[in-house]
């Protein structure tokens, strides 16, 4: 190495997290570590190992990813200072400097721990919802929790006013993007009909897809609702529905009561979705509440035109009628007019879906890059053990 160029030591990061499932934010966590350049920065990884094992999904795509899982014990009584103290030996054996917590468990234990050894802290936080009152319970736990932190991550602008509103000191509070990879170049159309025709679709079917954990805020009740509509005026349109959750079984019987079962296809978890989402035409996200989906950013890579709710920090990356459209939370009154008026406009229009999906293709390349979002993480984690 030159005389003149200055060798950048490596920093040793544990990433804690307390997961229930698999989703969007266990995958931003999995994009960020593995884009990391190795030689700036060590990461280890720690979750807490759940009742039922719910933590799992994540361990498996870690270790897919080239990442060892170390778990601490958790159970529902929720046993914060005993956690902590197992948090205590891996971060002494990992000679950790920084610890970045993931949810708001994760805070509590992290920041104990963290506070025994001396060491730096950054929690992330990706949206703050306030929807239901054990939610609500958790965020108060966590901007309680975040006082304490070194520094904070906000997901998107929408989520940075939020926490600063909640009383965290913003001098503190970081905007970092989840970032995305551009995806690979869309398929020759014969593959891409052939693909379709194994999945039952014919040329001729307009497929919407809608990706999303089958939570209340994901207002899939409202989208099937909407969708009974949208198939009536349109009967080729079909709709497949990607994700698993604790409102599955409710959620599919709205659609038999709706007669929509011939369809509407729940396809469950889906590891690599982004293999169906380049079959799709359209891409539905009705919510009441969002940070920014992963599942939109790949959509937005797979150049899809997107419907979304212009809730949390979707704005920031849909341009209304530029690379998609935005309609009314799926709670507000105008919602529904606005959600079909913009589906049945692109069920009918080839060119404006193709207009809409080629610009959120180039705005994911261009200026949402996941190479962008691992610097300016490395460059928080480096300020943190510098200051």
């Amino acid at each position: 190495m030159p005389d003149d160029v200055e060798e950048v030591s490596q920093i040793r990061v544990v990433h804690l997290l307390h997961t229930m499932d698999y989703g969007g934010v266990e995958t931003v966590i999995i994009n960020w570590l593995r884009t990391l350049h190795p030689g700036s920065v060590d990461i280890s990884i720690v979750c807490f190992a759940n009742p039922g094992g719910t933590e799992q999904l994540f361990v498996e795509a870690a270790e897919r990813a080239g990442f060892n899982v170390e778990t601490i014990p958790w159970s529902r009584r929720k046993p914060i200072l005993k956690s902590a103290k197992s948090l205590v030996k891996i971060l002494r054996e990992h000679r950790a400097e920084v610890i970045h917590t993931h949810n708001t468990y994760a805070d509590l234990v992290g920041l104990v721990a963290a506070r025994r050894l001396g060491i730096r802290t950054v929690s992330s936080l990706y949206v703050l919802s306030s929807f239901g009152w054990k939610r609500k319970t958790l965020e108060r736990m966590t901007l309680f929790a975040l006082r304490y932190f070194d520094c904070v991550t906000a997901q998107c602008e929408a989520t940075r006013r939020d926490i600063c509103a909640g009383g965290i000191n913003s001098e503190k509070v970081n905007v970092l993007h989840s970032g995305f990879e551009a995806a690979a170049p869309p398929l020759e159309e014969s593959e891409r009909e052939e693909r379709r025709r194994k999945h039952g679709l014919e040329p001729h079917h307009v497929m919407m897809i809608n990706v999303a954990r089958l939570y209340p805020e994901k207002a899939h009740a409202s989208l099937l609702r909407e969708f009974r509509k949208i198939n009536d005026a349109h009967p080729d349109t079909r709709l497949w529905i990607l994700g698993r959750g604790p409102l599955e079984e409710e959620v599919k019987s709205l659609c038999t009561q709706l007669g929509l079962d011939d369809v509407v296809r729940f396809l469950g978890y889906v590891p690599d979705f982004d293999e169906l989402i380049c079959l799709a035409d359209i891409q539905l996200h009705p919510s009441f509440t969002e940070g920014i989906p992963m599942a939109i950013l790949s959509g937005m890579a797979s150049g899809l035109p997107v419907v979304a709710s212009a809730v949390g920090g979707i704005e920031e990356v849909i341009e209304n009628d530029v690379r998609g459209l935005l309609v009314p939370s799926a709670a507000d009154d105008g919602f529904s007019e606005a959600f079909y008026k913009a589906v049945t406009g692109l069920v009918e229009d080839v060119e404006e879906r193709r207009r809409l999906g080629n610009a959120a293709r180039r705005f994911i390349e261009n200026d949402y890059s996941l190479e962008n979002a691992a610097l300016t993480l490395e460059n928080i984690y480096r300020k943190l053990i510098t200051a």
